[in-house]
């Protein structure tokens, strides 16, 4: 397989940029774009030079037979356009979230495993460069004893734009907050042994406030925040060791303090997503399974049966 064939689902802002990242790296090419509005399709096949451009997965997966598929579609379709790839033995990089319930994506993961087609979750706090650096210094010191994760967002703001549909309001932590959640429990790296958690509505009609202290197996406490009628967007974490503690505002730069020492980590711009497609497209082209740090299907319903356990 000398170069691949990657396809894009959706034709957003989102999808376009994985398509850019995607015709940036040796060894892929984009061969084709969906879309089911003309106007969306017709743009992102323009601007990666005249790709051919389909209303439906299905039409365009029978004519084009490509290597692999990413899916970028409106959040209450991530799953049910995913099910048609994986259904169809197309390997597939799935946008956040891999459902909006817990169900739909052990759904995805029981077909993957009947076609054979391996399937990532776009989860890509798990790549990001600042956050691998701050836990890598502060392991040197030993193993991750508090984690803290918040994520901040106006879902006031976007109810009112009417960006996203109301399913998805009513289930938003899925859709953003998730990040952090799946980045907490990613860097315990232990099973986790028990939970507290609270969630309710405060200024809107949905959930926005979130809270939750999980306790991992390990030993590690993680501390959980998000509030989604929020001033601005905010991400940020800490991660606190023997002696070594990490802090990191937003998920492009932070401080390492070891013994009272502190150090800047280096800003070198969030190369999460980049870094994650070009793992995926190796993984396919090798036809190895993704490892970690990537989040496959497997990881994707650990993440979710958490969410459900903390605010299902």
């Amino acid at each position: 397989m000398d170069q691949l064939r990657v396809a894009l689902i959706g034709c957003g802002g989102r999808g376009r940029g994985h398509a850019r990242h995607f015709a940036a790296i040796d060894g892929a090419a984009m061969a084709a774009v969906c879309d089911p509005d003309a106007e969306r399709r017709g743009a992102a096949a323009a601007e990666l030079g005249g790709v051919a451009a389909y209303a439906a997965p299905e039409r365009m997966l029978e004519a084009e037979s490509p290597d692999a598929v990413v899916v970028a579609v409106p959040p209450e379709f991530n799953a049910p356009v995913a099910q048609v790839c994986l259904e169809a033995g197309v390997a597939t990089l799935l946008e956040k979230p891999p459902g909006l319930h817990v169900s739909e994506t052990r759904r995805l993961l029981e077909a993957a495993e009947r076609s054979g087609a391996p399937c990532m979750v776009g989860l890509n706090r798990r790549f990001n460069p600042a956050i691998r650096e701050a836990a890598r210094l502060v392991r040197e010191r030993g193993p991750l004893a508090t984690i803290v994760g918040e994520f901040h967002k106006n879902l006031v703001d976007i109810e009112r734009r009417g960006i996203l549909k109301p399913p998805v309001l009513e289930r938003f932590f899925y859709e953003t907050p998730l990040h952090a959640l799946d980045c907490v429990r990613a860097l315990a790296d232990s099973p986790v042994a028990g939970v507290h958690a609270f969630s309710g509505s405060f200024f809107s009609r949905h959930r926005d406030v979130y809270g939750a202290i999980i306790l991992f197996e390990s030993g590690c406490v993680a501390h959980l925040i998000a509030n989604v009628t929020a001033g601005a967007r905010l991400e940020r974490y800490e991660l606190h060791g023997r002696g070594a503690s990490a802090y990191l505002e937003g998920v492009r730069s932070g401080q390492v303090v070891i013994d009272g020492q502190v150090t800047e980590l280096a800003t070198t711009g969030d190369r999460s997503t980049a870094d994650q497609n070009r793992y995926f497209l190796e993984c396919v082209r090798d036809r190895r399974p993704f490892g970690p740090p990537a989040c496959d299907l497997r990881e994707a319903v650990i993440t979710m049966e958490l969410i459900e356990k903390l605010f299902g």
